[in-house]
């Protein structure tokens, strides 16, 4: 896919990833992905690693602040939803039960942030881009590619995002269960799903798919370089073959390959 130069409201702009371990998570998305990364503490905070593609944005990382870490939350990976204005999004949010994480806050120059916990449990950040429009590549190798929503009820967790982002549904088979797809206007942005039996101890959550160029080779980087892999590689028609993995500190990614 060529660059993006702007995000359409309520679709997803940008990942960063909460680091237990900073270091160690730059090496291992670094040599993974190929990424180059670059560091801001410009404004007096926690250094913010971004991740550059061919020279331009596509993630970030920074280590997690040390209140969560007291509370043991494990390395994760965080989504945003690209919005008009933070204020609104977080207060129909708010209005529709979610618990909001961090109020609209301004990174200088660059947008507006906030982040919240959907009534269901899983937690989304939302970006008012400014100078930095989130990623400048999707659909391409070490860009993101999916996202994907898993809870006790994903006809909740849909009924939930429509009222605060006005996001549509389109419910199929797909892999022997039911998945509904997110629709942003006529776009296919994301999917919805509920757990099965076997997934009831995991937190609803929010997952990041990144595009690659051989699966099969970065699944081998990645058991060797201290990950794991949650569900091996599967082949749908008309999408391609994708995996769960995690990587060498417990933050949990998808790799798809189109």
């Amino acid at each position: 896919m060529s660059e993006i130069h702007a995000h359409k409201p309520a679709s997803f702009c940008w990942v960063d990833y909460m680091a237990n371990d900073p270091d160690g998570a730059i090496k291992f998305y670094s040599d993974l992905f190929g990424w180059e990364a670059r560091h801001d503490n410009s404004t007096g905070g926690p250094v913010y690693s971004i991740f550059h593609l061919k020279g331009k944005a596509v993630a970030a990382s920074m280590e997690m602040p040390a209140d969560m870490k007291a509370l043991k939350v494990p390395s994760c990976w965080i989504v945003y939803v690209c919005s008009s204005k933070v204020e609104d999004d977080l207060n129909k949010a708010r209005q529709n039960g979610a618990l909001i994480l961090h109020e609209a806050d301004d990174i200088p120059t660059q947008g507006r942030w906030g982040l919240f916990q959907d009534p269901e449990g899983a937690v989304i950040g939302l970006w008012e881009p400014q100078k930095h429009i989130g990623s400048n590549f999707k659909d391409e190798h070490g860009s993101f590619c999916w996202f994907e929503h898993g809870s006790h009820s994903a006809d909740n967790s849909m009924l939930f995002y429509s009222k605060v982002f006005g996001w549509s549904s389109k419910k199929e088979q797909m892999a022997g269960m039911d998945y509904t797809t997110i629709l942003n206007g006529v776009d296919g942005i994301g999917g919805v799903y509920t757990f099965n039996e076997n997934m009831q101890d995991v937190p609803p959550n929010w997952l990041v798919y990144f595009a690659i160029n051989d699966i099969d080779a970065a699944c081998e980087k990645i058991i060797s370089f201290g990950g794991s892999v949650i569900m091996p590689k599967m082949h749908i028609e008309g999408v391609g073959a994708f995996g769960i993995f995690t990587d060498n500190q417990g933050g949990v990614f998808g790799l798809l390959q189109g």
